[in-house]
C-alpha cells in the first residue's frame, strides 16, 4: 500500500490514515524527497520523448526531400 491515493477534487492526495505523522519532520521530508524524484523522473521522460520525437520529424525531413 502506498502513500498516495486518488481523491476526487484533488491533483495529489494522502491516505487518510496518515493524517497523525503529516508534522512529522522525517515525514515531511521522505514526502519532499518523494515529490522531486516524481518531477524530475517527469522532466526527463517528457525530454526524452520530445527529443525522439524531434528525431522521427528530422529524419521524415530528410527522407522527404531526397
Amino acid at each position: 500500500m502506498g502513500f498516495f491515493v486518488e481523491k476526487e477534487g484533488y491533483v495529489l492526495a494522502l491516505r487518510d490514515d496518515l493524517v497523525n505523522v503529516i508534522y512529522n519532520r522525517a515525514f515531511q521530508k521522505h514526502m519532499e524527497d518523494i515529490i522531486n524524484y516524481r518531477i524530475m523522473d517527469y522532466y526527463q521522460r517528457r525530454y526524452r520523448l520530445s527529443d525522439e520525437y524531434e528525431h522521427r520529424v528530422s529524419k521524415r525531413s530528410e527522407e522527404e526531400h531526397k
